[in-house]
């Protein structure tokens, strides 16, 4: 994590307010963000709901300015990362510009107009994007993410990952998700559309044998796009009541986003 600080205080356009959330940390966390605020303007929360949706909604609500830079707790940005977000926003009739998955500018209007990130916990960057999209709203993806096709910009860095085992898991799940997402919303991102039949295919075969993550995420898109639909995977409206079990609902109205 502290690559990460380090990343963030090394910004070509410094920070107002960097809020920290700590989210059943059982590490030196805590200890790590706390030796970095000599040097960065920082409020730490810490939490234990375990939902990446949640914290970040509570950030939104505890923000105290409008315009608001979401970093990553596993990627190191480029000097230029806020840089580049806020000249691209400023150019205007943008309601989010994205560096990379979850590595956003976007201003508190985009959340009341839009609502909140939906609290299912797994691909909710990419719901939340074709949501904005499916409503008429304009999206603009920088590319700075290495693995995308065309990036043109210094690409983010991954400082550490996940535990085998739970990576699997979460790609399992990660897949199914973005099967619920695509039925839901369409095809509406150019970086991320619905893969066809002969591909996930084909993908299982390959990837059973090369790597097991992605082997997992497709075997998790199949099942859930042609076998079975889970129940819990429906992506409805989120609502004060959906919200309120998750936590961010409450923040949401009584701090009126």
């Amino acid at each position: 994590m502290g690559e990460v600080f380090a990343s963030i205080a090394s910004q070509q356009l410094p920070l107002s307010e960097l809020i920290v959330i700590l989210d059943a940390c059982t590490d030196n966390s805590r200890q790590v963000a706390e030796s970095w605020k000599a040097k960065i303007p920082m409020v730490i929360f810490e939490r234990n709901v375990r939902n990446v949706s949640s914290n970040f909604n509570f950030g939104l609500a505890k923000a105290t300015y409008d315009l608001i830079v979401f970093f990553g707790s596993h990627w190191a940005v480029p000097p230029s990362f806020t840089l580049e977000l806020a000249t691209r926003y400023l150019e205007g009739g943008w309601e989010i510009v994205s560096y990379s998955t979850g590595l956003w500018i976007l201003s508190k209007a985009t959340v009341r107009k839009y609502g909140l990130l939906h609290p299912f916990g797994h691909a909710e960057e990419h719901e939340y994007i074709h949501r904005i999209r499916s409503r008429g709203g304009r999206i603009l993806e920088l590319g700075g993410d290495p693995r995308s096709p065309n990036h043109r910009y210094a690409p983010v860095k991954r400082v550490y990952g996940t535990r085998r085992r739970r990576a699997y898991t979460r790609d399992l799940v990660y897949g199914m998700m973005m099967a619920q997402i695509y039925r839901t919303y369409g095809t509406l991102s150019r970086y991320t559309k619905p893969p066809p039949r002969k591909r996930i295919v084909t993908s299982l075969i390959k990837y059973a044998i090369v790597d097991w993550r992605i082997f997992s995420y497709f075997l998790g898109y199949a099942f859930s796009r042609y076998i079975y639909r889970p129940s819990f995977l429906t992506i409805a409206k989120p609502n004060a009541a959906t919200l309120d079990r998750f936590g961010p609902g409450q923040y949401a109205r009584r701090l009126e986003l």
